[in-house]
């Protein structure tokens, strides 16, 4: 075989290579929307979610929620969590440039006014037990989190024993302890 035989060969094949790993770390995702069929838009993305993960998943029930510091006139906000295991090598930057591009594919466009309305609102709310601090454009575990009942009721579902690295205190403990802003 020559090497145009090849290249016209890969040209037809595509190989997927799964990336098999003992070291996988849970990775905790928040997701919002309040623009649409709120509720169609987050099922849709939590199946996004769970093709990226490279072993376990598990999604949270969708809940609905008042908006939390919104201009006037925000619509409700349906809130879901999503747990998914990612090599403990990965790229922080990248999977969080990942999940930025699946914002865009839901039409979430960055914009002026803080807290706007959208369609698909994507945070990254920790990674394992690391703590990375990578300003503007990451920090783990997120620092508003552990003090939002729309992020933490559905990270209780999927979270298990996990523990915000910083605190040591789980999503259940957070909301049984009252530090959420917001409430149920």
């Amino acid at each position: 075989m020559n090497v145009s035989d090849t290249a016209f060969l890969d040209s037809i094949f595509s190989i997927s290579i799964n990336v098999v790993s003992s070291n996988l770390l849970p990775a905790f995702v928040a997701l919002g929307s309040n623009l649409g069929d709120s509720s169609q838009i987050i099922n849709a993305a939590l199946d996004h979610l769970q093709s990226l993960s490279y072993g376990e998943f598990a999604r949270s029930n969708v809940i609905v929620t008042d908006p939390v510091n919104c201009p006037p006139g925000s619509g409700k906000y349906c809130n879901a969590a999503a747990r998914l295991e990612l090599p403990e090598g990965v790229s922080v930057l990248e999977w969080m440039d990942r999940l930025l591009e699946i914002e865009a594919e839901f039409g979430l466009r960055r914009r002026l006014t803080v807290n706007e309305p959208r369609a698909l609102d994507l945070d990254w709310i920790g990674f394992g037990s690391r703590i990375i601090h990578l300003p503007p454009k990451l920090i783990l575990p997120h620092p508003r989190a552990q003090q939002r009942y729309f992020v933490l009721k559905p990270l209780s579902e999927v979270s298990g024993s996990w523990r915000f690295p910083d605190s040591g205190l789980t999503p259940a403990e957070l909301i049984a302890g009252g530090s959420c802003l917001d409430s149920a």
